[in-house]
């Protein structure tokens, strides 16, 4: 009897020396987190055209109102420099071949852009400092990004925290292909300002391509749920919806009324950035002969909108 006395005691002595070393290891844990520089990382998930470089700049302003300052990681102006380079090396060849030919290079080339902007934040003296990345993010690469901030390396020194955007739409779009987080308002309205656009850095070429890049980034959401669940799972800190398009739902149902049909036939065919032309091209003309009025999303809105995103993203920290 007194030899299992001595073990408990030994046992209930080890538990507490177990909890001991916790309450230490999270007592250190919470002493970093005050010296670590502290990051808010944006990221936008969406496709070409959603507004993203436009839009941000209310964020940004509202940033510098508090004394705090955001960085821009633009992917598109990384590519384009990339580019120009390769062109530059290679008189003749054309704007596609450069871009085809400098992808890899330019994936290294953001990454190690990210990694230059979270080392420089540490030479201002501002409590908090923000990085927006400028790029579209589907799946795929949105956790690949994610995991690459995670590394031991930056949790060092930064105490990141992560805040996925996501288009604020009326509702998904679904096909017989499967459901797609984003309206059919919002697809329209990225590719009403694709085509409209007369300058961009990497988006370039005739109509039918620019309808199958925007397609096969749409595409690469098909079954993807944006949700606070998924992106805890991928180890994001929050979720927040913004209105880079103006949604109605008087509107959503004209659309999908008119143009559901050619838009499911072109979706069955897209396997990454290949499709069916044919297809591609009656539902590009159905849409042109629609010509659906989109309105730019309120100003007020994106205002209030982008204030409550930096409140929510501060109180990360608390």
């Amino acid at each position: 009897m007194e030899r299992k006395v001595d073990l408990d005691e030994k046992t209930n002595h080890n538990n507490n020396n177990s909890q001991e070393k916790e309450d230490s290891h999270q007592q250190e844990e919470s002493k970093k987190s005050d010296f670590r520089k502290k990051i808010i990382v944006f990221i936008p998930i969406g496709i070409p055209g959603m507004g993203k470089t436009k839009h941000i700049k209310m964020l940004t302003e509202l940033f510098e109102q508090k004394d705090m300052s955001m960085t821009t990681i633009s992917s598109d102006q990384i590519r384009k420099r990339i580019m120009d380079k390769k062109k530059e090396e290679n008189p003749g060849i054309t704007h596609q071949e450069a871009f085809d030919t400098t992808g890899k290079e330019a994936a290294k080339a953001y990454l190690e852009a990210i990694e230059n902007a979270l080392m420089k934040s540490k030479e201002n003296n501002q409590h908090v400092h923000a990085l927006f990345f400028d790029k579209n993010h589907p799946p795929c690469k949105l956790i690949r990004l994610i995991d690459f901030l995670h590394q031991i390396r930056f949790k060092e020194q930064f105490n990141i925290k992560i805040v996925v955007i996501t288009p604020q739409c009326i509702q998904g779009y679904s096909s017989r292909e499967g459901f797609y987080p984003f309206s059919l308002t919002f697809l329209v309205n990225c590719l009403q300002r694709v085509l409209a656009r007369k300058e961009h850095e990497t988006l370039v070429g005739d109509r039918s391509k620019k309808y199958w890049v925007v397609l096969g980034f749409f595409q690469m959401y098909k079954d993807f749920k944006v949700t606070d669940e998924t992106i805890k799972e991928i180890k994001a800190d929050l979720l927040v919806e913004f209105p880079f398009t103006h949604e109605e739902s008087s509107l959503e149902e004209e659309l999908n009324e008119k143009l559901h049909e050619s838009l499911d036939k072109v979706l069955k065919t897209v396997k990454g950035f290949e499709v069916d032309m044919d297809k591609l091209l009656v539902f590009a003309n159905e849409m042109e002969t629609l010509n659906p009025k989109i309105k730019n999303p309120d100003e007020d809105l994106i205002y209030k909108k982008s204030a409550e995103i930096l409140e929510k993203s501060l109180k990360l920290f608390k």
